[in-house]
């Protein structure tokens, strides 16, 4: 979820457990459209990966954190200002 907060619009994400009786895509986007939280930054992405459970956590813990500091600094390392919703 964290590297889709990244790279998604917020248009784009939906909050299913909000669905009532939309019946079109229209409405289904208006009434399940989801907020989006601050991403996290990188310690604390590291952090809360600590508590997750790996096949090899010796392997791809450090692999994990590498991608997430990739996409993090590739898509906000030039950022002035975030939109979100609350």
């Amino acid at each position: 979820a964290s590297v889709a907060g990244l790279i998604k619009s917020s248009g784009k994400v939906l909050d299913l457990g909000q669905y009532d009786k939309a019946s079109n895509l229209d409405e289904l986007k208006k009434e399940c459209k989801a907020g989006r939280a601050p991403p996290l930054t990188p310690a604390e992405f590291d952090r809360q990966l600590e508590t997750k459970s790996f096949t090899s956590k010796k392997a791809d813990l450090a692999q994990v954190q590498a991608l997430y500091l990739h996409a993090y600094e590739s898509r906000l390392g030039c950022v002035t200002e975030l939109w979100l919703r609350e």
